[in-house]
This record gives structure tokens, sequence and C-alpha cells, in this order.
């Protein structure tokens, strides 16, 4: 731009007819007598709505509570010109002002600012598929957001928004700067981290490989789909408003001492076995508050196995942030609450009031499982109560020091929670989650992450 440093009011008759690198120029490096906060601000505005993404990005810093010309109206116009125009920046900012009100509109707009590069929407993104937080939970695709977000160099797409960014350190986000003033990254996080050792791990990094700014996440990652996202559906007709109080602080998971249970040595047919453990498996449903329950809305169902005549073993994705919940014992709900949590292990605790639960009897380590043996899985997967599937065991597994044992018997929505259990009816495991459409890679979290097995 030689013409505007040496001809300032031709580059202003250029900028008014529309160049937008003539705008940029006068708010960018200034000539005499436009480089007052003011006139610098309307050429920063003049680029703006002619596209430039540099000058929008600075204009929303400009207008953010944070910013030297703090406006309301002015902010919210430059963050729709900038979906208009599909910048990341804009995207980003309005999928932050959304994401509690419309979650699938944010969702699709934090992907437009991730493919594009900006490192804050992919964050958000990968914490999301993490937790559930606007999406559904999927930890192959948080791991590739994470992946990509941490990837150098940085290019200048990601300016400080300060919602985005106590959004993430809320999610356990810390940040670096990258060189460009304003503009850094989030990097470490060591719950997103942990997700290094899952079975999809190798073929996350291999897929990250061949993308570039501007293509989905590659087609692998969607086949591997976490059930672990809670299966909604309606609650029981029987759950009635009164009943639902709010739930004390969780504490800990500390393991339980099993002394009336034993370690069973005798097979039986499969029916006679199905007859025996189908009592001690229960239906869970959560709520997130008494509404919920009277609206019928956002009701987590999923499933539970008794230990003792008042406890059962579930998955904590069942109940997380839903404090209002129940167990159908004899065709009727009643209270819960959860009693230890491990959510990292997805091992939750509940004790039930008011009802004699039949425990299983017998529990059995899953370290003493063979890879091969027969196993079978009782739950409700959408619904269906007390569906039991059979399989083998494929193979232990461990991940964030938690054990896991993979098998071929069917887990699906609604199965979490439920009960895996040996050829002699032993229960082994918690059913918590499959990976996508493949088969036979199905997951239950190891008994002994619940109990102490003597």
């Amino acid at each position: 731009m030689e013409m505007c440093m040496v001809a300032p009011g031709a580059c202003q008759r250029r900028a008014f007819a529309g160049d937008r690198e003539a705008a940029k120029f006068l708010w960018l490096m200034p000539a005499r007598g436009y480089d007052d906060p003011l006139t610098k601000l309307r050429w920063q505005m003049h680029a703006a709505r002619l596209g430039d993404e540099l000058s929008l990005d600075s204009v929303l810093r400009e207008f953010m509570p944070e910013g030297a010309f703090r406006n309301d109206g002015k902010l919210k116009e430059f963050i729709e010109l900038g979906v208009q125009y599909n910048r990341p920046t804009g995207c980003a900012a309005k999928a932050a002002y959304i994401q509690d009100l419309d979650p699938a509109t944010a969702a699709q707009l934090y992907e437009r600012a991730a493919m594009q590069d900006h490192c804050l929407a992919q964050a958000m993104l990968a914490a999301s598929f993490l937790d559930g937080v606007f999406t559904e939970i999927n930890e192959a695709k948080a791991y590739f957001w994470w992946l990509v977000s941490l990837r150098p160099p940085r290019p200048k797409t990601a300016p400080r928004l300060p919602y985005i960014v106590a959004r993430l350190r809320e999610q356990g986000f810390s940040f670096y700067d990258a060189g460009y003033g304003d503009f850094f990254c989030p990097t470490a996080n060591p719950r997103l981290a942990a997700l290094q050792t899952g079975v999809f791990a190798q073929e996350v990094q291999d897929a990250l490989l061949d993308w570039r700014p501007g293509k989905s996440p590659p087609e692998p990652i969607d086949r591997f789909k976490d059930v672990r996202g809670v299966a909604m559906g309606d609650a029981h007709p029987a759950m009635k408003v009164e009943d639902a109080s709010a739930t004390a602080p969780v504490p800990a998971l500390s393991k339980l001492t099993l002394s009336a249970v034993m370690k069973l040595s005798r097979e039986a047919p499969r029916e006679d076995l199905y007859d025996r453990l189908n009592k001690s498996v229960y239906v869970v449903y959560a709520a997130p508050s008494k509404r919920a329950i009277r609206t019928r809305e956002s009701i987590g169902q999923g499933s539970a196995v008794a230990v003792a005549r008042d406890t059962v073993l579930t998955n904590c994705h069942i109940v997380r942030n839903r404090p209002e919940v129940f167990v159908l014992v004899g065709g009727q709900p009643r209270k819960a609450r959860v009693t230890g949590a491990r959510v990292d292990a997805d091992a939750c605790v509940l004790r039930i009031e008011d009802s004699t639960l039949a425990p299983v009897a017998g529990v059995r380590s899953a370290s003493e499982v063979r890879v091969g043996e027969e196993v079978l899985a009782i739950g409700s997967p959408s619904g269906f109560t007390n569906t039991l599937s059979a399989g083998i065991v494929s193979q232990h597994r461990a991940r964030g020091g938690t054990s896991y044992i993979q098998t071929t018997a069917q887990i699906s929505p609604g199965s979490s929670g439920g009960g895996l259990f040996d050829k002699f009816g032993n229960l082994i495991g918690i059913t918590t989650f499959k990976i996508g459409d493949a088969e036979g890679l199905n997951f239950a979290v190891a008994v002994d992450e619940f109990v102490v097995i003597k």
C-alpha cells in the first residue's frame, strides 16, 4: 500500500469505495491526522464491515467489556457480521454467547471456527465432547480437537475472548502466550491428556496427520461414539415431584467391603443364571431438577446392580448433574442418593431409601477373569428392562488408572450401569460404554474399582 503512505487522501477515497486493504492500512499504519483513537476505531469498523478478519478481531476486542470502547450493541453487531462473513472469531464469539440457550447452534458455530484453526473454538469442542457440555460425549473427538488446538505454530486467529477463556479455565485448561500480544491458545489439560491411553488414541493421531484447516474431522473419528452420553427418555409415571429433594455434596468413592457376598464357583445353565441375576439389576432414572420431572424433560435412564440390600453400583454419567435420582424397585421409583463417586472411572455408588433390594450372591475380581471366558451382560437398553446379552471377554484394558473389561457382550445406551457376570453368576464389572458401530468393542468398569475383594 505504498500509495497510502504517500497519499492518505487517495487511500481514504479507495477505502470508501470498498478497498478493504486501504481501510485496514488507515487504522493499522495511520498517517498524520488518522492516528487518534476514535479515527482509528472508525477505520477498524469500516475495514471489518468490508470483511477484513484482522480488523474484525480488533473491533470485537475494543467493544468487549474489557475493551477501550465497551459497547454491547456494537459488539453484537460485529459478532453477527463475523458470522455472516464466516470469520472464526465472530463464529466463536456468538457460540459462546448462545451456548447455554441454543447448544446445537453453538456446536455448529464452534466447529466452523475450529475448522478455520481457531484454537479457542477447538479447545471448547474438546471440552464439550469430553463432558457433553453442548454436544454428545465422544472421547475420540475430544482427543482429536485437543490435539488440533495444540499444533504449533499458532496463526493469528485467536484473540483473547475473555468469556471463552473463562469457560475453558473452568474445564481445567491452562494457557500460554503465543507471541502475538493478545493472541494466545490453550495448552495443558490433564483430563484430555489422559485420553492418550484410550483405545482410539493411535487412530486419532493417525487421522490428525491427514487433517488440514478447512476440512471436517476425518471419518474414522465418527465411528468412536462413546455411549456414555446419557440415553434420554421419559420419567417413570410414578415419579412424584414432592418426593424429589436436592442432594448434598457427593463424597469421594471409598471401596465397599461386602461381607455377605462370596465368590461362586458352580456353573449353571444360562437361563437359570438369568433368572437369578435379573433380580439384582435395576433401572435408574435421574433428572436435573424437580421441574424436569414435572415436564418429563432431560431425564437420564440407565441401569444399576445391587450389592447390598440398600446399595447399588452404577455409572456416574447417568446421575452427573442430575441430583434427582430414583431406582425402580418392584415397579415403583424409590429415592436414591449418591454416596460415593469417582468420576474419572465412571464409578458411582447409590443408597436407596425405604426399600429392600436383592443383592448379587457372588463377586469375582476382574484380574482372575481370563480372556476368552464366557460372560453375560444385563441392562436396560433404551428402556427395554433387564435385557440379556452374551459374549466373551475380549481383553483387559487400563486407562487413567482404571481397569476395564473389553467384551463382545452387547452394550447399548441405557445398558450403562448394568452388570457384567461370569458363567458362575459372579459380578465382574459394571457395563459403561461401547465404541461406535464397531463389533465387539464394549467395555465394563472392573468391579474391583467399586469393592474390596478378599
